[in-house]
């Protein structure tokens, strides 16, 4: 079929919830991305902020972590926002709270909308974008 097919488990729906729980962790990263580095913004240390989290996890660039998941929020944070809303919903359909998955939607639809109609590009990486965010997402704007 040209592409890589793989069994995920036993039972019908495994593979949409493997697809659905990784992305509580991607688009949760993605989340707190934005509340950080916009805070750090506001604060005057993001790239102290970045220094400090590439010590702390040093098998990551986070300057390119950042320019990735911020692009990503810009380019197809509506999509996302729809992808997390499923997400919450397969998490409470084990019986579970989503409050994680339910926030970082919240969060990546403020920072989509917020990026909106701004003059960016998809290519100007978490120095563009995290000035906006920070002005934008601002509890009195």
């Amino acid at each position: 079929l040209g592409m890589n097919l793989e069994a995920v488990g036993e039972t019908p729906g495994q593979a949409s919830s493997l697809k659905m729980i990784r992305s509580v962790m991607i688009k949760g990263v993605e989340a707190l991305l934005i509340e950080a580095l916009s805070s750090a913004e506001r604060a005057g240390v993001t790239e102290r902020i970045l220094d400090s989290v590439q010590e702390t996890f040093p098998g990551l660039d986070w300057r390119n972590v950042a320019d990735y998941y911020l692009s990503r929020t810009f380019e197809h944070g509506a999509r996302r926002v729809t992808e997390m809303t499923e997400a919450a919903e397969t998490i409470e359909s084990f019986g579970l709270n989503a409050p994680m998955s339910r926030a970082a939607c919240e969060t990546i639809a403020a920072a989509h909308a917020a990026m909106k109609d701004q003059g960016l590009s998809v290519n100007d990486g978490y120095r563009g974008f995290v000035p906006v965010l920070a002005r934008r997402l601002a509890r009195d704007s």
